[in-house]
């Protein structure tokens, strides 16, 4: 079975397991949503946001709390389906509104989503993302992570409140130095990774360029390609520069689900339903191939998914493009075997024929058995080599 066809049998059981009644579009939204060993806590149907960075636009639809972030997605009776991705780092507090249906989920831009369900559901939901932030810190940052290499100086680029993230960013900048990438680039971009990264996550090549998705223009940020996956990273200075363009227009524009809204998209647009926190991930089994190609003054790298383009890197040069292209061909084959081997049955070790010999020696010095017995069971033992 495929990995897309696994994840839909996983939902399709999750729904079971809840009893939800989402609709078909509902669960191959979850579906398409869901990361490689990403798994359900809770899900269930009520009222739910369906608009990002727009709390007050609720509908009917789906809630589902993973170990990584809670998703709602719409069932699409009165308008286009969509999901609200709130990753576990954005969160700062969840509790049960005094109603008991209300869910009320805190987030560091200051925006409040409150979703309503039955009661029981709503304690349920809330338990579930209560648990996860008690576990996390609302982050990964309790985490620990490999890739470190040697004593270095807490990068500047963390926060006080980052605790826990120090190994993670200490390797960070080793492997990013180790590629010829300067210290002091993209340093909002090196903390969004630090806490993306899972524990025992390797960066196994690093480029920097423009960033395009599937929006035609480009974007200053790096990519990342690790024993797992590969990670686009947009340069918060891009949402700057779309903040203060778009208030003389009066669109909003927030990184509060990492997913830009308003009359003018240009971040969703360019990286899609998947880019979250200026950062978009894109898992092995989604990854079809990586191509090089040259545009009218410089080389680029493409990511193609086996529908459409996952993201590309512009303005780097041919040598670079080649050796991030072998990064991921090589660290998805690896994690392809990885997986392959992991999957096999294991068949417990059969023990030898002196194995048998003493262990039936020691029954009888112990007394266990009689002589006769132990004659009788040495023969079908030896009996047992002849045939």
């Amino acid at each position: 079975m495929d990995p897309r066809s696994k994840r839909k049998a996983y939902v399709e059981a999750k729904c079971k397991e809840f009893g939800s009644t989402a609709s078909k579009k509902e669960r191959d939204l979850l579906t398409g949503k869901l990361r490689a060993k990403e798994k359900i806590l809770a899900l269930c149907d009520g009222v739910v946001p369906v608009k990002p960075g727009k709390p007050e636009d609720i509908d009917f639809g789906l809630a589902a709390v993973t170990d990584n972030r809670v998703l709602f997605l719409r069932h699409g009776f009165f308008g286009k389906p969509s999901v609200v991705d709130l990753p576990n780092r954005l969160i700062t507090s969840v509790r049960l509104g005094n109603s008991g249906n209300v869910v009320e989920i805190k987030c560091r831009d200051g925006r409040q989503w409150e979703p309503f369900f039955l009661k029981e559901l709503a304690a349920m939901i809330a338990a579930a993302l209560q648990e996860r932030l008690t576990a996390t810190g609302g982050r990964k940052s309790d985490r620990s992570r490999t890739g470190s290499t040697g004593p270095m100086e807490r990068p500047a680029w963390l926060l006080d409140e980052d605790t826990g993230l120090e190994e993670v960013a200490r390797g960070i900048e080793n492997r990013f130095a180790s590629f010829g990438i300067p210290s002091g680039t993209h340093e909002d971009g090196r903390r969004w990774l630090a806490d993306e990264l899972d524990p025992g996550e390797e960066i196994v090549y690093a480029i920097t360029g423009l960033i395009r998705g599937a929006w035609s223009s480009d974007y200053e940020g790096f990519a990342v390609c690790t024993d797992r996956r590969v990670i686009f990273v947009l340069s918060t200075q891009v949402l700057d520069i779309f903040q203060k363009a778009s208030r003389a227009n009066n669109v909003i524009l927030s990184a509060g689900s990492g997913i830009l809204s308003g009359a003018a998209n240009p971040i969703s647009d360019a990286m899609g339903e998947n880019f979250g926190g200026l950062l978009k991930t894109v898992p092995f089994d989604e990854v079809k191939s990586v191509t090089r190609g040259r545009g009218e003054s410089s080389c680029f790298l493409r990511v193609n998914r086996t529908f459409g383009v996952a993201g590309e890197v512009w303005n780097i040069d041919q040598e670079v493009a080649q050796k991030f292209a072998d990064a991921v061909r090589g660290a998805k084959k690896a994690h392809a075997a990885k997986a392959s081997e992991a999957a096999k049955p294991t068949t417990a070790a059969t023990p030898s024929i002196a194995d048998e010999l003493l262990k039936l020696k020691g029954l009888l010095d112990a007394g266990a058995i009689t002589q006769a017995e132990y004659d009788e069971l040495k023969a079908a033992v030896m009996a047992g080599i002849r045939g």
